[in-house]
């Protein structure tokens, strides 16, 4: 069983980073699609569409945390492998 940087990177997400993962998802999902919708039908105020971009803004930095905190390379940079 051969563990790659992506597995590895993978195995941090569905283990000990999967409350991040999950926030992540929430806040794309909020922000980026039920909130939008909720306005277009009618059913939100204005004010959701503020509540919808920092939700966004939310989802963004988790994703940025995600993505540093799961990178998981070979071997540190600047020594050989």
């Amino acid at each position: 069983e051969v563990w790659t940087p992506l597995r590895r990177s993978a195995a941090l997400q569905l283990g000990p980073l999967r409350p991040l993962w999950a926030l992540r998802l929430a806040l794309a999902l909020v922000g980026g699609v039920i909130l939008p919708f909720s306005y277009t039908v009618g059913a939100v105020s204005v004010g959701a569409l503020g509540v919808a971009t920092i939700a966004l803004l939310l989802g963004e930095l988790a994703e940025r945390a995600l993505f540093f905190t799961a990178a998981s390379p070979d071997s540190m940079p600047g020594i050989p492998a």
